[in-house]
């Protein structure tokens, strides 16, 4: 429960500072803001999801340029430089907004989804790869572009690992107990491990796609399921 409430503290902190709130904030008590702030969080937000659309049609972020931003949210140049100093700190907003929802998707769906509480281990097991062959699928340009710009300049600033981090401290645990209701062996380090071998199978063929394995159709979620359960000894 404390690990909990903490994670849920740290996304509320982490949201306070996205730029996606902008887009929120005209739901929230439109009454009270004034029609010319109203304007600007419109527009802003519309440049983040602009931001977000682009980089998910390029897998790039070299391709992603500044007038495209603007033609694409329908907004101007003035709009942009009164809110980024340029296209890197663009980027950065756009990528902060784009993983805080991701982050707080995943804990909702574990949270709140039935499967996840009542099933067995090895459905669990099963539910974890679903949601990351699902995840990359959904996301599949910005992962790309992700991996692309991190793995050359900077891997410990990748928003990925933090996003993986945060899947694992929910899931891992939940999972080793699980195993050890059903008196097997439930070690939350072997689970945090065949974990790493997904999400690096499902890198690796986001980025190269080297086959037999091919990040579309059925086989990879099954093959990948079926590798985890077998080294969790899993029926």
């Amino acid at each position: 429960m404390a690990a909990t409430l903490k994670r849920q503290e740290d996304h509320k902190r982490r949201a306070t500072h996205a730029v996606h709130t902008a887009s929120q904030a005209a739901e929230t008590a439109p009454a009270l803001r004034p029609p010319r702030q109203l304007r600007s969080e419109e527009t802003l937000a519309k440049m983040i999801r602009a931001g977000r659309d682009l980089i998910q049609q390029h897998a790039n972020f070299d391709l992603v340029l500044i007038s495209d931003v603007i033609r694409t949210a329908g907004t101007s140049t003035g709009a942009f430089y009164g809110r980024f100093k340029d296209k890197d700190a663009f980027i950065a907003s756009v990528l902060e907004a784009a993983f805080v929802e991701m982050e707080a998707e995943a804990d909702k769906t574990i949270r709140d989804d039935e499967a996840w509480a009542q099933g067995t281990a090895s459905e669990f097991a099963a539910l974890i790869v679903r949601y990351y062959v699902n995840m990359c699928r959904r996301n599949q340009g910005m992962f790309k572009a992700v991996l692309r710009h991190f793995g050359a300049l900077d891997p410990d600033a990748n928003p990925m690992r933090r996003l993986n981090r945060n899947i694992q401290s929910v899931v891992a645990p939940a999972l080793a107990l699980k195993m050890k209701a059903e008196g097997q062996d439930g070690s939350e380090s072997e689970v945090r491990i065949v974990m790493q071998m997904v999400v690096g199978t499902l890198t690796l063929t986001l980025l190269t796609d080297p086959g037999p394995l091919r990040f579309d159709g059925d086989l990879i979620e099954t093959k990948l399921t079926a590798m985890m359960k077998r080294f969790l000894l899993l029926p």
